[in-house]
């Protein structure tokens, strides 16, 4: 399920549904932007920028939504 979401965001350094992706390298707001309209494009989940900072993981966004994380 992370694969399509890394593959959307195309980091050198592959996220994991545990990481914090504040924390991330290569984290900045386009970085932000980015998730969101991958989350959109490849999850259907519609989250602004102010949700987003509810989220320190995938995995917290996955389930809130209830996205299956396998």
């Amino acid at each position: 399920m992370i694969k399509s979401l890394n593959e959307c965001l195309a980091l050198e350094k592959e996220l994991k549904l545990e990481d914090n992706f504040r924390d991330h390298d290569e984290w900045d707001s386009m970085f932000g932007l980015i998730l969101l309209t991958c989350l959109d494009e490849n999850y259907s989940i519609k989250i602004t920028s102010d949700k987003l900072k509810e989220f320190n993981t995938v995995k917290e966004i996955f389930d809130h939504y209830g996205v299956s994380s396998n």
